[in-house]
């Protein structure tokens, strides 16, 4: 299994769009950037099937999901013996919404984190630390 795409995105306008956009060269690049970095997760996810790592540790509607399950996947690493550090869990944005009405995610302020109710963030979980992203995909 290789990732061997050369990915870039170039950054290319001509006068007349300058003009008509107001061309602000930050914001571009951030778009550009932001586009690149998308393209790079898809590319990397698209090895991550059932042939190339067997079956998912865990395989849930998003309703479904909530911390309880998030501790079912700790378990299951733990019996796979992955260790206990550095350790992420990836998580397609329409897990995040239940994720953050869980009763016991709504409570972290009460532990000094208050990300989840005020900005909507859950950096860590039972030992993971949490990345949502959308482009997870379908073959993951």
């Amino acid at each position: 299994m290789a990732i061997n795409k050369r990915k870039s995105k170039p950054l290319i306008t001509t006068s007349a769009e300058r003009e008509r956009y107001h061309f602000d060269p930050a914001k571009l690049g951030q778009q550009k950037g932001r586009k690149l970095a998308h393209d790079v997760v898809v590319d990397v996810l698209s090895i991550v099937t059932a042939a190339n790592y067997g079956t998912a540790g865990l395989d849930l509607p998003p309703a479904s999901f909530d911390s309880d399950e998030v501790a079912n996947l700790r378990g299951v690493c733990k019996v796979a013996n992955w260790g206990d550090e550095d350790n992420a869990l990836v998580l397609g944005s329409t897990y995040e919404t239940p994720l953050l009405q869980d009763g016991s995610i709504k409570s972290q302020d009460q532990f000094g984190d208050r990300d989840p109710i005020l900005n909507g963030i859950l950096r860590r979980l039972l030992g993971f630390d949490l990345v949502t992203t959308a482009v997870i995909p379908a073959t993951c």
